[in-house]
């Protein structure tokens, strides 16, 4: 989405001023869309696949430039004194914190909308029955799952209808990546197939700290004693970990068969694998070149247990 094409498409969206003209603008993101999720498709064959709807703070949607805006103005034919305004009025105070994730795709309900229609265009478009899944982002509460499950289901419907074609089996997971969302898991696991437990975000509104700035003094709370280990590679367990712990027993105490998975920047570590198979946690996230490390600690975790005490 930081793709210039893309870029623009998704801020015409967002800066429009009303439904009818963010309407239009989704003619022109739909195409573009429908062949990235194609691409995709095609590329995985027949593996398991899941989309994250988009989670990009609002911020990084903003124009900052004068002559950004002027394009943007031009397009949804209006000023660029009123689309600044409206830009401004936009831009959160935290972007952290701001209006990102779900609550983006609640408000914006068309930005969402775009994505799920062109996923579900390209698998009728491919002949995919396989199970596909969506994945919701920063969830903090049930309701925010229930609107959007509803959502996502009417619109895989009404694309398969349209098309004459079976609708897909798909699930539908959320994201556990704050703390309300661990302590209230077992509002959320029942409107969920799965759930994604997201150490990064989690990490950073426990303690309170922003990933971006730590580099100025988290050095010196390692290198002090302060903290044993920095918070982002190695995962806290007494605070992050207990929150997690949380989560899932309160997850599977209203649905036990739930899957459950990890990711974020603790997934590339060893310690995170075997952190997740003592917990029971079915899968892990993380980037490809550390598929093989991740492996073999969860395949030395696995052993470990397996050994009589």
């Amino acid at each position: 989405f930081f793709d210039e094409e893309h870029l623009g498409l998704v801020r015409e969206m967002v800066l429009a001023y009303d439904a009818p003209t963010r309407r239009r603008v989704i003619e022109h993101i739909l195409p573009v869309q429908r062949e990235d999720f194609n691409s995709i498709l095609r590329v995985m064959d027949d593996r398991p696949i899941a989309i994250r709807l988009l989670d990009l703070p609002l911020h990084d949607l903003m124009p900052e430039q004068r002559s950004d805006l002027e394009s943007v103005a031009g397009r949804l034919e209006t000023t660029v004194d009123q689309l600044a305004n409206r830009a401004r009025l936009l831009r959160p105070s935290n972007p952290i914190l701001g209006h990102r994730g779900c609550r983006l795709g609640l408000t914006f309900p068309e930005l969402y909308e775009v994505q799920i229609r062109a996923l579900f265009e390209a698998c009728v478009e491919l002949g995919i029955t396989r199970n596909i899944e969506v994945v919701i982002p920063l969830v903090t509460t049930g309701a925010e799952v229930k609107r959007l499950r509803r959502r996502i289901d009417n619109m895989a419907k009404q694309v398969c209808r349209e098309q004459n074609a079976e609708v897909p089996a798909f699930e539908v997971g959320a994201m556990i990546e704050s703390p309300r969302a661990c302590l209230t898991a077992d509002e959320i696991a029942p409107h969920c197939d799965f759930l994604l437990l997201g150490t990064t975000d989690l990490t950073i509104t426990t303690f309170a700290i922003h990933r971006d700035d730590a580099g100025r003094y988290l050095p010196f709370y390692v290198e002090q004693g302060v903290l044993e280990v920095d918070p982002f590679v190695h995962l806290d367990d007494s605070s992050v970990g207990e929150l997690l712990r949380i989560a899932i027993r309160k997850a599977r105490g209203v649905k036990p068969g739930i899957r459950i998975g990890l990711g974020g920047a603790h997934a590339n570590e060893p310690s995170t694998a075997a952190w997740c198979c003592r917990h029971g946690v079915d899968f892990i996230t993380c980037a490809p070149h550390r598929l093989p490390i991740i492996r073999l600690a969860a395949a030395q975790a696995g052993l470990k247990e397996d050994q009589p005490s």
